[in-house]
């Protein structure tokens, strides 16, 4: 699960005819301006809003919880991203949140031939108290006078998870500027409403490599 790093912007509508007053936890003011201008260049459509200009009210029945209006996530870079959520009362709130992401290559097979070494992988994509992607039996060859090739993408899971929402993309064979490689693509696992992600393992120049890019 994403770690909450900070909470920092509200934004209250007291009237509709009233200035829009903003807060921020905590005493760091330089946090708070660097969120917001931060939040400014990944969500431009609402500058004015975040600014407090033409902030939406909406109609909402007395004695009632504010509802979600509006909720989009972005990235802001590839461990980080930021959500601005807008509420039916005209509250405006800002979170930043940092992914603690692992991946491992484990070889769990060699077999070598004349002129390849053909390897047998597992492997494991996670983050931290989220669920884990794993790919076991993934072949590849590496050629030490040819160009590396990607055999097979193995089986693979996320635990309770359905493999049919899996996107699979093989180039099987390494050319002169790009790499062999496998990888898997998946949208939010069920139960996980925060990320998307892509696994992948990159053959090229006699070695392989894994990555996990979540957004």
């Amino acid at each position: 699960m994403k770690k909450l790093v900070s909470l920092c912007l509200a934004i209250f509508m007291i009237f509709a005819i009233l200035p829009v007053s903003a807060f921020a936890d905590g005493d760091s003011f330089e946090s708070y301006d660097y969120q917001v201008a931060l939040a400014k260049q990944i969500f431009p459509e609402y500058r004015d809003k975040l600014e407090g200009k033409g902030v939406a009210t909406y109609a909402s029945q007395p004695g009632t919880k504010p509802s979600i209006a509006v909720r989009e996530t972005r990235p802001v870079d590839d461990n980080t991203d930021m959500t601005y959520t807008e509420y039916n009362n005209g509250l405006v709130t800002l979170s930043m949140a940092r992914f603690q992401k692992s991946t491992s290559n484990i070889t769990t097979g060699v077999d070598k031939h004349d002129t390849y070494t053909e390897y047998t992988a597992k492997i494991v994509g996670s983050v931290i108290e989220g669920p884990t992607f794993t790919a076991t039996d993934v072949k590849y060859r590496i050629y030490p006078s040819d160009y590396d090739r990607v055999l097979s993408s193995g089986s693979y899971s996320i635990p309770g998870y359905s493999s049919s929402k899996f996107t699979v993309s093989i180039r099987g064979t390494e050319t002169s500027s790009l790499p062999a490689y496998v990888s898997y693509d998946f949208p939010c696992p069920v139960g996980v409403s925060y990320y998307s992600g892509r696994v992948g393992m990159i053959v090229q120049n006699n070695k392989s490599s894994v990555y996990f890019d979540i957004w």
